[in-house]
C-alpha cells in the first residue's frame, strides 16, 4: 500500500508549565496588622509548543507508527533555509526535555536551529523487539528486531520526513537504555546513516554484553566518515548496566579511530537510570557543537573572513559543512561598512543574497552596501525589491524597508 493512502496527520499543542512559589523576603508581619500580607504567590510560566503527529502503518503488520515533528522557530518564514534533524527514540518520555534543551541552546546560538522528530514506541512489546539486535526471548517477547527497525528507519521513516520538510542530510539519533543499545547497533551496521548518536544509560548488558565485541571489531576495522558518539551513565544504576558501560568505555579508549569523535562524561553520582537523558541531551549537544558559536573577538578581528574561517573549522570538526549563518553574514557586512571597507561589505551582502534570496532584509542591507559604493541605481533597485517583498509577506519590518526605499528614490529625484 502506498504511504499516502494511509497517512493521517494531527496537530497537537503541548504546554510546558513551570510553577514557582515566591516567598516575600523580610520581617514577618505583625499579627495585629490591619491588612495581613500574602505569604506566597504562585507564578506560572507557560510556553505553547506545536508538534505535528503523523500516523502511518508500522513495518510490522497490524502496528501503527507515529512520527512527532517539531519545526524550529521561524521555520515557516525562513523559506530558504534547511535544517539538521534530531531523531529521538522513546519519545513518549524524551521528547519534552529534548525540545526544551534544543530550543534553549538554539536561542543562545550554541547549536543550529534543528528539526526534532520523536519516535514513540507502538507498544512495550514493540520496544523490546525493535531495539535488541539478537538474542533469546525477553519477558516472553520475541526480540532481535533491530535490523528490521533500522531498515525501516533508513528506507521509510527518514525519507518520509525528508520529503515533507526542508532538511539537511546532517542527522542525529538519541536513545535511552534499550534504545541506547539500538543507537550503538546502528553505528555498527549503518555508520553513514547518522552524523551523531547519543546513548543515555545504554543497556549494553543484554545477551551477555554481546554487542561489545561487535563494537570493538567494528571500531578497529572501520574507516567510516567523521562521526560523533556520546554516552553517559548515572551513579545509581544497576550493576549490569554499569559493568557493560565501563567495558564500552574501555573499547572506545583502545579501539576508536580518528574518524570517531566520542565523549563520555564522568559518571553522574547522584543521577539514576531515569534522569540521565535530560542531563545527557544538554551535554551531548554542547559537546557535538563545540565551537559552533563565533566569538565576538574573532568576529571583530576578521569580519566576513572570520565567518568563512569559522565555517571551515566547523565543517572539519563535524564532518559536514553547514552554510554560514545569515545573521552573521549580515552583521559582517555592516561591520565592514562601519570601517568604510565597502568591497568586503558587498562580499558579505551578496553572499547573503545567495543564502536567503527570499528575505527582504537581505535586499535592504544590499541597498546600503550599494549606496556606500556609489552605485545608486542598483541600490534603488535593491531597496525597491525589499519594500515590495516585505509588503507581499506582511513583514513586520516593511515600514523601515519602505522608508529606506523612499529615501533612495527621493535622493535620485533631487540629484
Amino acid at each position: 500500500m502506498a504511504m499516502s493512502t494511509f497517512l493521517r496527520m494531527d496537530s497537537r499543542i503541548y504546554f510546558l508549565v513551570f510553577a514557582a512559589l515566591l516567598s516575600p523576603m523580610g520581617r514577618a508581619s505583625d499579627a495585629s496588622a490591619e491588612e495581613p500580607r500574602e505569604d506566597t504567590r504562585e507564578k506560572v510560566l507557560a510556553e505553547k509548543r506545536t508538534v505535528t503527529e503523523y500516523r502511518i502503518a508500522g513495518h510490522v503488520e497490524g502496528e501503527e507508527r507515529v512520527l512527532q515533528v517539531h519545526t524550529p522557530k521561524g521555520y515557516e518564514q525562513s523559506v530558504d533555509l534547511r535544517f539538521p534533524v534530531l531523531y529521538v527514540l522513546d519519545s513518549e518520555r524524551n521528547l519534552p526535555h529534548t525540545l526544551n534543551t534544543v530550543e534553549f541552546l538554539t536561542s543562545r546560538r550554541k547549536m543550529p536551529a534543528t528539526l526534532v522528530v520523536g519516535l514513540p514506541n507502538p507498544s512495550d512489546d514493540a520496544r523490546r523487539r525493535d531495539y535488541k539486535p539478537r538474542g533469546p526471548k525477553d519477558d516472553g517477547v520475541e526480540t532481535g528486531g533491530a535490523d528490521a527497525f533500522l531498515r525501516d528507519l533508513e528506507q521509510r521513516l527518514i525519507p518520509f520526513v525528508e520529503q515533507r520538510y526542508r532538511t539537511l542530510s546532517f542527522r542525529m539519533l538519541a536513545g535511552h537504555s534499550r534504545s541506547g543499545l539500538f543507537a550503538l547497533h546502528s553505528l555498527i551496521e549503518r555508520p553513514e546513516l547518522f552524523h551523531a548518536r547519543f546513548a543515555f544509560s545504554p543497556a549494553l548488558w543484554h545477551d551477555g554484553e554481546a554487542v561489545l565485541p561487535r563494537a570493538e571489531e567494528f571500531l578497529r576495522r572501520s574507516s567510516a566518515r567523521r562521526s560523533f558518539w556520546f554516552m553517559n551513565l548515572g551513579g545509581k544504576e544497576n550493576p549490569n548496566i554499569t559493568h557493560a558501560y565501563l567495558r564500552m568505555h574501555d573499547v572506545l579508549n583502545h579501539s576508536a579511530q580518528d574518524w570517531l569523535r566520542w565523549y563520555a562524561p564522568p559518571i553522574a553520582a547522584d543521577e539514576s537510570h531515569g534522569t540521565t537523558p535530560a542531563i545527557g541531551m544538554y551535554r551531548a549537544l554542547r559537546r557535538l557543537f563545540t565551537g559552533y558559536s563565533l566569538s565576538v573577538e574573532e568576529f571583530q578581528n576578521g569580519g566576513i573572513q572570520a565567518v568563512f574561517d569559522h565555517t571551515n573549522r566547523t565543517a572539519e570538526e563535524l564532518g559536514f559543512r553547514f552554510p554560514p549563518r545569515s545573521d552573521l553574514v549580515n552583521s559582517a557586512g555592516y561591520f565592514h561598512l562601519e570601517r568604510q571597507e565597502v568591497e568586503q561589505a558587498l562580499t558579505a551582502f551578496e553572499l547573503n543574497l545567495r543564502l536567503s534570496p527570499n528575505d527582504p532584509n537581505v535586499y535592504d542591507s544590499l541597498a546600503d552596501g550599494l549606496e556606500a559604493a556609489g552605485r545608486l541605481d542598483d541600490a534603488r533597485d535593491a531597496a525597491t525589491k525589499a519594500c515590495r517583498m516585505a509588503r507581499e509577506i506582511s513583514d513586520p519590518r516593511q515600514e523601515s524597508f519602505c522608508e529606506h526605499h523612499a529615501r533612495l528614490i527621493g535622493a535620485g529625484q533631487s540629484s
